[in-house]
């Protein structure tokens, strides 16, 4: 079990991060892949929102595609406000950067092999001309907080084993005191023994922060510890989102048979015999052109879902609503 305190409840009332069926796609025409289909989120300012979904349910898409690393296709994106552009330029996205950062799963590839650890926490505050004159006592400062001593900042990324070498990437992440953090994966790539240990850092800094975070990942237990929110994907769309208890109790079958399949999977929810083993032998399945995304694999699949896309909408779960948002014909 991680050592990880409660987080805050937090009170959504005006978002920070705005999706409004937002798209992104590989490809052109019948061929098209649909990574992030028609996608509709919100996060709160200060808030945990983790992402789940099996690998390439477009998780790491749809983060990019906040960060401003990819195009928006359809829809809009909208950032404190502010409406953000299809694609941005380099001057614009400079300043989105200076507002969302990203940590990626592979800290050692999103670093330059050629600079130091107190150049690479120098180098997005030049860019973003913050803490002008101030770069490198920050920059030292933040070995400090991710607990690196600090006769490490002349050390390059090849020197550092891969639990330091994503301290800096998170400290790279936070340094300029963005707005929104996006986390891809953190400690998946990470030794178990230090995984953890970087877990807890972050939550440490959100606390400390306030940062909102999406928080992407496919193990449900540290998603479980961290979010205030989750939002569960399958093929490139939203299926779920809810509290606390949606990883207790969750309505929609995807989230159901994504929970059975996890190691220690528990639920409060009504199961099937088998339904983790149906997830993981149908992984490779491909999603239904209409309807439900999910029609192909769903025991409980009627003709409805195969012909009528599911609205993400509010449902009772267990004769309660709670601000669960499910998309589902079965719960209607």
């Amino acid at each position: 079990m991680l050592a990880l305190g409660p987080s805050k409840d937090k009170s959504i009332v005006t978002a920070l991060l705005t999706l409004n069926q937002a798209s992104c796609h590989f490809g052109r025409g019948a061929s098209a892949v649909k990574a992030v289909d028609r996608v509709s989120l919100t996060v709160a300012p200060g808030e945990v929102l983790g992402l789940v979904g099996e690998s390439g349910s477009g998780k790491s898409t749809l983060g990019r595609l906040v960060a401003g690393l990819l195009g928006c296709e359809h829809g809009d994106i909208t950032l404190a406000g502010e409406r953000l552009p299809k694609r941005f330029s380099s001057r614009d996205f400079r300043r989105h950067a200076s507002r969302v950062q990203m940590v990626f799963q592979d800290a050692y590839s999103a670093m330059n092999p050629r600079m130091t650890l107190i150049d690479c926490l120098v180098e997005p505050l030049k860019l973003q001309g913050k803490f002008r004159g101030q770069e490198s006592a920050l920059a030292l400062e933040w070995l400090d907080r991710i607990g690196l001593p600090r006769r490490f900042a002349q050390r390059y990324p090849h020197e550092l084993s891969g639990g330091q070498r994503q301290r800096v990437g998170i400290a790279r992440a936070f340094i300029s005191g963005p707005q929104l953090v996006i986390c891809d994966e953190p400690v998946s790539a990470l030794d178990v023994s230090v995984q953890a240990q970087v877990v807890n850092l972050l939550h440490e800094l959100q606390q400390e922060t306030g940062v909102a975070m999406i928080f992407i990942a496919h193990d449900l237990a540290v998603v479980s510890h961290l979010a205030d929110r989750t939002a569960v994907m399958y093929h490139g769309r939203i299926v779920e989102t809810g509290g606390r208890d949606l990883l207790r109790s969750p309505g929609h079958p995807y989230t159901q048979a994504l929970i059975a399949a996890s190691p220690g999977g528990e639920s409060e929810g009504e199961w099937l015999e088998g339904e983790g083993e149906a997830l993981e032998a149908n992984s490779l399945m491909p999603p239904a052109d209409q309807g439900c995304a999910y029609n192909l694999r769903c025991k409980w699949v009627v003709e409805r879902c195969r012909t009528e896309r599911p609205r993400l909408a509010e449902k009772e779960i267990q004769d309660k609503k709670n601000g669960r948002l499910i998309a589902c014909h079965l719960l209607d």
